[in-house]
């Protein structure tokens, strides 16, 4: 089938009429124009071409077995054209890409990540101990919202449970006080009976009347102590009231020095009967008709702590009671009621105080026993 090249010929300059296509041409195989009157030399299969210091970018289409090709020039200027607009596009679509995303990240940070920091900062502060930590401001997302009311909601209830465990630990400290302090009273009113007994029959009455009043004082602070701590000026005033009926009940010399029990120090709370059950246990197992009974009371007031100190001259603390006093923090009361004094109040420091207090027991290499204990002064 022949084609007539006039007819393409007439083709091609109707299409020069249209925008675009201002300048396609013929050529033969080798690249050599074929209309126009410019004679120009095309390079087949290049893909551009300058002229005049212009730079077109060439098309060129075959057209078969017909020993002819058509080639298509571009002017660079309007190609830079079309390339501005395309990256001008793109450029618009990646600034409109980015603030959508700097909006979808501010949203999530706002419903999402800051909710759920705050939550994970709540809970590092509850397992630090602080039970009153609530998250009052609801996230908005509905997942998070739910995560943050069912926090609270178990932050409530572990902290009730909390209370109340508390609550009924000191209702079993409390119960178990008021046992000791009722153990402590049957045993010193054994005493008292033995030195009632003891004057009746020596038949000295000016000296019953005498002892039976220092007793009515005594046996009513005995009596009245239902708290868990008094005054360190009661508990030593108690303490003298025992040491002068003990005075009046043996003839034995009996020697009291107390040091450091100033108006300030005597205001301090300690546990009821602490310093009479050491000074106890110094006239009973140190008293003797051979030697004096020398005991020394002693008090340190620091900001924060209070250091009594109970020495005696006897003979001291046995190897094996020094030895468990000191490893255990108390002794056992034998079958015959022997060192429930000290046992008691061990017992009840240690209910008081738990860890915060510290004792000793020694036998000093000059003689005696010592007893030291560092109480705080804020219970």
């Amino acid at each position: 089938i022949y084609v007539s090249l006039y007819g393409i010929l007439n083709r091609i300059i109707d299409l020069e009429e249209v925008e675009g296509f201002e300048d396609i041409l013929l050529t033969d195989p080798e690249g050599t124009e074929m209309t126009g009157d410019r004679n120009r030399s095309f390079t087949v299969g290049s893909s551009s071409y300058r002229e005049n210091g212009e730079l077109y970018m060439q098309l060129t289409e075959s057209f078969g077995s017909l020993p002819a090709k058509m080639i298509l020039l571009v002017p660079g200027q309007r190609t830079g054209d079309g390339w501005m607009v395309w990256w001008s596009g793109l450029l618009i679509l990646a600034v409109l890409s980015g603030l959508f995303l700097l909006y979808l990240l501010r949203t999530l940070q706002n419903t999402l990540f800051a909710p759920l920091s705050e939550l994970n900062r709540q809970m590092k502060v509850f397992s630090g101990g602080n039970l009153e930590t609530h998250i009052s401001e609801l996230a908005c997302c509905q997942e998070v919202r739910e995560l943050t009311v069912t926090f609270n909601e178990m932050t409530d209830q572990i902290r009730d449970m909390k209370i109340e465990n508390y609550e009924k630990r000191l209702e079993n400290q409390e119960t178990v006080l008021k046992y000791l302090q009722i153990q402590k009273n049957p045993h010193f009113f054994l005493n008292v009976l033995n030195v009632i007994y003891a004057l009746t029959a020596s038949g000295n009455l000016s000296l019953i009347r005498t002892i039976t009043l220092e007793l009515i004082k005594h046996v009513r602070y005995v009596l009245s102590v239902d708290k868990t701590l008094v005054s360190l000026e009661e508990e030593l005033e108690f303490t003298r009231n025992y040491l002068e009926i003990q005075s009046i009940r043996f003839p034995y010399e009996i020697r009291t020095e107390t040091k450091g029990f100033d108006d300030k120090t005597g205001r301090v709370p300690v546990p009821p009967l602490l310093l009479q059950t050491f000074v106890e246990n110094a006239v009973k197992y140190a008293l003797s008709p051979e030697d004096r009974l020398s005991i020394r009371l002693e008090a340190v007031l620091t900001q924060d702590r209070l250091e009594i100190r109970i020495s005696d001259s006897g003979p001291g603390f046995p190897g094996e009671m020094l030895q468990e006093l000191n490893q255990s923090g108390t002794v056992p009361a034998d079958e015959r009621g022997e060192h429930i004094g000290i046992h008691n109040v061990l017992a009840r420091m240690k209910l008081i105080y738990g860890d915060s207090y510290r004792y000793c027991f020694s036998n000093p290499v000059s003689g005696g026993a010592l007893v030291e204990f560092v109480l705080p002064v804020q219970v």
